[in-house]
């Protein structure tokens, strides 16, 4: 049975609606989840004196169009951490490490290093001095101050962390120096990516696979071949 253009008009304006629906449940989700983000840092930053929170833009970072994003602190991972199975061999490393809280969060695990890099040295001393207040004793925490899409030492990591701190053309020369890196250093790596905006760049060439996504985070995975 046809139907009616009435029926028709009906039909598409439900659909209309309950997209629009999904998306502002979505939003709402969004900004819950912010918030609670922001509130959990204020309550961490009253405690400990460290300073994980706030947002930066390109301009206020005097950030290049293709060398950073604006900073952003990471979300929490509590069902991605229960998955890894992490030993004092591993080692890890924070590409675009902003204020370091990802490190600080992953140093719950039993990294035998834990690094980030960060292009923006104001966030670098940031970094350093709240490690320094929630870690005094730990001697694994190492934050570098230069161009992560330069750097050319990646061959001592295997887990490697993104909270999505560059565009497409920076992402793609990220896995660029980490297939130069396996191609010195065989082994297995995974890739955590948080806000997996350029997530297929890894995927390319089948240098990595997707293994789950959990917590926001794309988890990937190089098998070693």
């Amino acid at each position: 049975m046809s139907l009616t253009p009435r029926k028709i008009i009906k039909n598409r304006f439900t659909r209309w609606i309950m997209k629009y629906l999904r998306k502002a449940r979505m939003k709402i989700r969004q900004k819950k989840h912010m918030r609670e983000k922001y509130n959990s840092l204020k309550r961490l930053g009253r405690q400990h004196g460290v300073d994980f929170g706030g947002y930066l833009s390109k301009e206020q970072l005097n950030l290049e169009q293709h060398k950073g994003c604006a900073y952003e602190p990471s979300y929490d991972m509590p069902h991605l951490l229960e998955k890894l199975q992490v030993t004092p061999q591993d080692c890890f490393v924070d590409i675009g490490c902003g204020k370091g809280y990802a490190m600080h969060y992953f140093s719950s695990l039993p990294f035998g290093k834990i690094a980030g890099i960060e292009i923006t040295e104001q966030l670098v001393e940031i970094a350093r001095e709240n490690l320094k207040k929630l870690h005094p004793d730990d001697d694994r925490f190492e934050v570098i101050w230069g161009d992560a899409c330069n750097y050319s030492s990646y061959d001592e990591y295997n887990y490697i962390y993104l909270y999505n701190p560059l565009n497409q053309e920076g992402i793609r020369e990220i896995v660029e120096q980490l297939k130069q890196s396996l191609e010195r250093v065989p082994r297995k790596i995974m890739v955590i990516y948080q806000n997996p905006a350029h997530w297929k760049e890894f995927c390319k060439d089948d240098l990595f696979q997707s293994v789950v996504f959990i917590d926001r985070c794309l988890l990937l995975r190089h098998s070693g071949r």
